[in-house]
């Protein structure tokens, strides 16, 4: 297995001629409201009453690479590393773990020489989760599946014949499904029934947890469910 990452489609060792040597992810930071009540022990946490689970910061991800090119080369490599990555915002996948992106503003850094290489720090801001290369209605891909603990949905063109029932599988990262029929028909979710157009539509009350989610639809035609799922 090669060792590097993809920004977009250059990747650090095949286009940029970087070598890969580390890459340190910060752990997310949790958006908190606490609350002082006067006579009560402790502060009330709010933390999670508007969106009814817990909300993250963005995290950082510094990577370091090695230039072993040609002394007098360095500073024009790092011009054109620069110049293709700085400032953008770019999916980022690594080698390692292909089945997911990170998502954010890439950073490039200034050079580190050495006698014989140069050391060059890339930093990202990232959104706090990363998420699956295939949504729920592409083919899922061989390769960087993981067998032990990936998960499939595949949930493109299911046919509703009078009633249908869906798992969804959630990762941690809650998200509103797009939810896409050949035809008007119902959903049940949770106890609730929701009315559904021809066509494509996000149903807000709907809401993709972590686990398995339950969704049966009445009517006739076909169903899709888009759902790319997200890790911390």
């Amino acid at each position: 297995m090669r060792n590097g990452v993809k920004f977009n489609n250059y990747h650090s060792l095949d286009d940029l001629g970087l070598i890969f040597n580390t890459k340190v992810i910060s752990e997310p930071v949790a958006q908190t409201k606490l609350v002082k009540i006067p006579s009560r022990n402790g502060a009330l946490d709010l933390s999670e009453v508007l969106s009814g689970s817990v909300r993250y910061n963005n995290r950082t991800i510094t990577m370091r690479f090695t230039i072993t090119d040609n002394v007098n080369n360095w500073e024009s490599i790092r011009q054109e590393i620069a110049s293709k990555l700085h400032g953008e915002r770019m999916q980022i996948v690594f080698d390692d773990d292909e089945a997911f992106y990170w998502l954010g503003r890439v950073e490039v850094g200034d050079l580190k020489p050495s006698k014989s290489c140069a050391e060059i720090t890339i930093k990202a801001n990232v959104e706090p989760y990363k998420y699956n290369i295939t949504t729920s209605i592409e083919d899922w891909l061989w390769n960087p599946f993981d067998f032990e603990n990936g998960v499939i949905n595949e949930l493109y063109g299911l046919t509703v014949d009078g009633s249908l029932e869906v798992k969804v599988i959630g990762l941690e990262r809650w998200e509103n499904p797009i939810i896409i029929c050949s035809e008007p028909m119902t959903v049940d979710y949770k106890g609730n029934t929701y009315h559904l157009k021809a066509g494509s539509q996000v149903l807000y009350e709907i809401i993709i947890e972590e686990g398995e989610n339950i969704l049966t639809f009445h009517g006739n035609g076909t169903v899709s469910v888009n759902y790319r799922g997200g890790s911390l």
